[in-house]
């Protein structure tokens, strides 16, 4: 199913601490499983997205998947429903 498949990893990042600290410890589960997620700080989100406005210590963290994708889920949910 054709649907702008972007491989390359994703940034998911959070502005707070408390929000870090709490998908970080969901991310151990994921990672007990073989999902591998890597850790950074603000600066490193800043130059993973390269698009963000504000400064690094506006983002208290992020976790990277490197082996996540995006997509159009439209396109996609289109393209099952008609396979």
């Amino acid at each position: 199913i054709a649907f702008d498949r972007r491989p390359g990893g994703l940034v998911y990042f959070f502005r707070n601490p408390e929000s870090f600290a709490r998908a970080s410890a969901g991310a151990a589960l994921l990672e007990a499983g073989g999902v591998s997620i890597e850790r950074i700080d603000g600066a490193g989100v800043h130059a993973r997205l390269g698009t963000l406005a504000g400064p690094p210590s506006a983002i208290a963290g992020g976790l990277f998947a490197p082996n996540d994708e995006s997509g159009d889920a439209r396109l996609y949910t289109l393209g099952l429903a008609g396979a």
